[in-house]
């Protein structure tokens, strides 16, 4: 309607375009039939691989491993409500040890090939960093005080770098020695 009224008898115009982008999530599953050997000679019985690993078992796909481990350590959702949320939003239950397990095969994967020296070497090599916004000042509960001044020091200007490794609470190491005097601890448990 142009001007409010009717627009049976109006010329045409030309056209105009629109579109709607969606996504539609069809769950499938791969069954694969295992040939088994026996040796003659021993009697041990030798089953194939298949992509995975899993022999009599059921594994879930890369779409839902990477979706757990996203959930978990991108967007800092509770292992539970991950596997609620994949449930959710993919139409698979999961539970929250399969959450927890694919982000240990992914922290397993990472330190095998060599990530967190590699991050290590790569954040030393950097003249600033920053990895959080939200500085926090650690106080001793019993004297209220911070380290700083719990130790009688001056904060150093020192830089000091703490690299956790990938994975819940795996610590992999302080990058840089602590200044003379002052003691630091590294709130986070992953990142």
């Amino acid at each position: 309607m142009g001007a409010g009224g009717e627009l049976n008898d109006a010329q045409d115009a030309g056209t105009a375009w629109s579109q709607i982008w969606d996504v539609k999530v069809v769950p499938w599953r791969t069954e694969f039939l295992l040939p088994r050997r026996r040796c003659a000679c021993c009697g041990k019985t030798t089953t194939a691989v298949p992509p995975g690993g899993l022999v009599n078992g059921i594994s879930f796909g890369p779409v839902l491993n990477a979706a757990a481990v996203a959930l978990t350590s991108f967007g800092n959702v509770p292992a539970e409500r991950a596997a609620t949320l994949v449930q959710m939003l993919f139409g698979q239950s999961v539970s929250a040890g399969f959450v927890d397990r694919a982000n240990a095969r992914l922290a397993q994967t990472l330190t095998e090939a060599g990530f967190v020296e590699a991050m290590k070497a790569a954040l030393l090599a950097e003249p600033v960093l920053t990895a959080d916004e939200s500085p926090v000042e650690v106080v001793t509960p019993a004297t209220g005080q911070t380290d700083d001044q719990a130790s009688g020091q001056q904060a150093s200007d020192e830089p000091l770098a703490v690299v956790t490794g990938p994975g819940p609470g795996t610590a992999a190491g302080k990058a840089r020695a602590r200044p003379p005097g002052r003691r630091s601890r590294d709130l986070r448990t992953s990142w």
